[in-house]
């Protein structure tokens, strides 16, 4: 990243946080830089891009924050679980609609994104474990399993009240375990500690987080 799109990069995530993702304009952003409109588009063109590149950018951040409670653990599914519920736990507690700005249809791009580090953060969590010998498999039940949360997350936005939130997630979890030849017999102890943890994380991060610059 250069200093321009550093610089890019930095204006965006302040404005979002201030003001909110749908309030802010490439304009704004290209003002706080003191750069033209065009200038700003060369790098991203449109604001979904560039807040594309802000979601990866926190997820990264995010995940490595939370891999360290979990380095060394017994079992690199429960691992990935936990993080992966502590962030989803965290985009459905912000008080917006965020599941929906991230992860149902307004914004595709962060949906991208998100695919991509929950991959990385799975490849990581098997890493020199037998499940990561096909790497394609891994790659296939990411997919399957990041699709599931996608409709999880769209239902929480419309159904809120009509479901509990792990009621909706723990599926996508599964699918990625079935996906890649789990026992049946140890599935549901590894996802019910895997939540259990998950939780624990989430309840144990402080109460202002970065997502809240998502606000509409």
């Amino acid at each position: 990243m250069d200093k321009t799109a550093k610089k890019i990069f930095d204006a965006a995530m302040e404005l979002f946080y201030k003001q909110g993702v749908e309030k802010t304009t490439m304009r704004d952003i290209a003002a706080a830089c003191g750069i033209s409109t065009g200038n700003l588009t060369y790098y991203y063109h449109k604001k979904e891009d560039l807040l594309a590149v802000v979601h990866r950018v926190l997820l990264e951040r995010e995940f490595e924050q939370y891999m360290i409670h979990f380095k060394g653990s017994a079992n690199p599914w429960i691992s990935f679980i936990a993080v992966n519920h502590a962030h989803l736990s965290l985009i459905a507690a912000v008080k917006s609609n965020l599941s929906g700005f991230l992860y149902a249809t307004q914004f595709p791009p962060t949906r991208e994104e998100y695919v991509s580090a929950s991959t990385d953060l799975l490849y990581q969590c098997l890493c020199n474990t037998p499940y990561e010998k096909d790497k394609k498999q891994v790659q296939l039940a990411s997919i399957v399993g990041c699709g599931g949360e996608f409709v999880a997350m769209e239902t929480l936005v419309f159904h809120r009240d009509e479901f509990r939130f792990e009621e909706l997630i723990a599926p996508a979890y599964t699918a990625r375990m079935y996906q890649l030849n789990v026992p049946n017999d140890e599935m549901l102890n590894i996802l019910q500690t895997g939540i259990k943890k998950g939780q624990q994380l989430f309840n144990s991060l402080p109460n202002t987080s970065v997502y809240n610059a998502f606000n509409e």
